[in-house]
């Protein structure tokens, strides 16, 4: 007979727990904590941003906040960490890490500096109101100038996407005032872009045909109407750095020109809005060579076409 193993190991064994497979953690091999790998992640995390490598630099500072809460690095760690997620387009991550260390008991500048980050975040994954309220808590915490303008700058394109245009033409002026006493050539740079896309939308939203029956004269001043707020918004456009404005503009004026092409109207009317329309376009090419490319022609859909035939038939 083979030798008996006593009951009481037996015993040890089963109370004795168990600890977790590799894997079942949340971090992979996580491996014991200490100063040398905390100061290691942190060189290698420094070295991966003045190499502009990202990719790295977020993989070690996010090794880093995860396993040394308590490091006296923690707060740069993490600054680091958001600015490298923001700059990836990973923005609900960053959005994550920033709204986790506004919980931080760390002095209002440094709160603020975070502040900004998830309002940013927030805007950029188009939840408006919520932007709002983060800028809102930014300004009544002794923001420095740079992130006053911040603030009234995602305040303002926050109140645009929610078609909230009084409120946003408001934010707009004082965002201009605060930058006469406080130049900022980052924002000052988006003043032009953000003066054409408000026009052009309000212009698109606040002049409309109320009524499917219309006369001769409400159709004109329908029109014309429009083409004066696109024209009006031309000029805010050689200064516009940012192309998808540009596009934008031309994709509405364009629909704007095509929507005349579908009216089933008297052809000399037709013949003269079209005219209209077609000086403001010529323009518009004048002032920005992004403007020359953008004018698509009418062209009926197929489905338009196959209606057409059969009613000749």
């Amino acid at each position: 007979m083979g030798s008996k193993i006593p009951l009481l190991f037996w015993a040890f064994v089963l109370m004795t727990p168990m600890s977790p497979a590799w894997g079942e953690t949340g971090n992979p091999d996580p491996g014991p904590r200490n100063g040398e790998e905390a100061a290691f992640l942190l060189k290698e995390g420094k070295s991966a941003v003045e190499k502009h490598d990202r990719p790295a630099a977020i993989r070690s500072y996010l090794r880093f906040v995860e396993r040394y809460p308590s490091h006296s690095g923690l707060k740069d760690a993490y600054f680091q960490l958001v600015s490298a997620l923001m700059a990836e387009g990973r923005i609900a991550e960053a959005y994550r890490h920033a709204g986790d260390c506004l919980n931080q008991p760390w002095e209002t500048v440094d709160l603020n500096r975070m502040r900004s980050y998830a309002a940013e975040a927030k805007l950029k994954m188009k939840d408006h109101l919520h932007a709002r309220v983060l800028a809102d808590e930014l300004l009544k915490s002794k923001p420095d100038p740079k992130q006053t303008g911040l603030a009234r700058s995602i305040r303002f394109q926050s109140l645009l996407e929610d078609k909230q245009f009084e409120s946003a033409e408001e934010e707009l002026d004082r965002l201009e005032e605060h930058l006469k006493s406080a130049p900022d050539a980052s924002l000052a740079a988006h003043l032009p872009g953000y003066r054409m896309v408000f026009s052009m939308r309000h212009c698109t939203l606040t002049h409309l045909l109320k009524d499917k029956a219309f006369d001769e004269s409400e159709l004109l001043d329908y029109f014309g109407q429009k083409n004066l707020c696109f024209k009006s918004a031309l000029t805010e456009a050689q200064q516009v750095t940012d192309a998808t404005i540009l596009k934008e503009w031309c994709e509405s004026f364009t629909g704007l020109n095509h929507e005349i092409e579908k009216m089933r109207i008297d052809s000399f009317l037709k013949v003269k809005i079209r005219k209209d329309l077609k000086t403001t376009f010529e323009f518009s090419k004048g002032i920005h060579a992004e403007l020359e490319k953008c004018y698509r022609p009418y062209q009926p859909k197929k489905s338009d076409r196959s209606r057409r035939i059969r009613k000749k038939a």
